[in-house]
């Protein structure tokens, strides 16, 4: 009766240090959700910026939330050509830009529209590498396409 007592315990202990690592390791990768049930089509996410994501922590005096910070370029795109690519489409709004940090930081300001995201996608497109960061191939039961395990970053 005391072996099965004294197993027990250790059990429980290792079963509640699995379950403070688990939710550690899970915070270091994302996901992406598409919305769309419609089978016979596979998603594919190209890493565009990579990063470190800042604290849960909200920030008072901005009101902002978590930021992807220590920016550069992401394995799915080739960054000299698009830095290139950018400048020459937009000098005044990327003419300055010499880094990642500095193109992403272009895209955040508080004058930058939809058209500027869409424009910097179409853009980004073209300058992808065969260096996918993940896919998704069939919708789960909810009707939806998720892209899981992926590090930091942003994406198309």
């Amino acid at each position: 009766m005391k072996k099965a007592r004294k197993l027990t315990a250790v059990l429980l202990s290792l079963v509640m240090l699995l379950a403070l690592v688990v939710p550690a390791s899970a915070a270091d990768t994302y996901s992406i959700t598409i919305h769309n049930n419609k089978t016979g089509h596979t998603y594919e996410a190209y890493q565009i910026f990579a990063g470190t994501v800042s604290d849960d922590e909200t920030d008072v005096e901005t009101d902002a939330g978590p930021m992807l910070g220590d920016i550069t370029w992401g394995s799915g795109v080739d960054g000299a050509a698009l830095l290139a690519a950018l400048k020459a489409a937009d000098e005044e709004k990327y003419g300055a830009c010499t880094t990642a940090a500095d193109v992403a930081e272009a895209l955040g300001t508080e004058t930058a529209t939809a058209a500027d995201a869409a424009a910097f996608a179409d853009i980004a497109a073209q300058h992808l590498t065969a260096t996918v960061a993940g896919t998704a191939t069939a919708p789960n039961d909810g009707g939806n396409y998720i892209i899981e395990g992926l590090p930091a970053g942003y994406y198309l």
